[in-house]
């Protein structure tokens, strides 16, 4: 055994793991729609409540697209439903999956940190919360955090392509 093998991963660990990853995304997506379900149904009230509505939405992204890259990744099991991809699949995953998934993290970091301020201020100054973090605010600061991910990304998607390239090696 050579020191290159000590670091490479067997085919059934590699499995279990995409299995795993694959349920835990799974869970993942059901948990967010029955939050996204549950807080819009709550609408009014808390403003928390509309910081965890965007918080369940850009989660949901999150685990949809890291779903969506192991599925169509794993070689394995695409070729249980007898499916062969002739692409380069994590070339074409990094701009259609990776991508939005880096900018909706980013989104979640920036949402969290805006509750994280929101229960600083309960402390800080409890009897003027109400006043300072009204549903108004909370909803501008959501969509900003958003239009922030937005805007991040056009950049990346303006110089960067997506074209067919014939690589005799892979025979695709």
């Amino acid at each position: 055994m050579d020191d290159a093998d000590k670091y490479v991963m067997s085919e059934e660990t590699r499995g279990f793991l995409f299995a795993f990853i694959i349920v835990l995304s799974l869970c993942g997506v059901i948990s967010n729609i029955l939050n996204i379900l549950i807080y819009y149904n709550l609408q009014g009230g808390d403003p928390i409540n509309i910081n965890f509505l965007g918080l369940a939405v850009s989660d949901f992204v999150i685990c949809l697209t890291t779903l969506s890259f192991f599925i169509l990744t794993a070689k394995w099991f695409l070729k249980y439903f007898f499916i062969e991809l002739k692409i380069n699949a994590v070339e074409v995953f990094y701009m259609t999956i990776g991508t939005p998934q880096t900018f909706f993290v980013r989104i979640s970091i920036l949402l969290t940190a805006l509750i994280s301020f929101e229960r600083c201020l309960c402390v800080v100054v409890p009897l003027k919360v109400k006043m300072l973090i009204t549903d108004w605010r909370v909803k501008l600061s959501i969509a900003l955090s958003f239009l922030v991910g937005i805007l991040v990304a056009i950049p990346i998607y303006t110089f960067n392509r997506l074209k067919w390239v014939n690589v005799p090696f892979l025979n695709i």
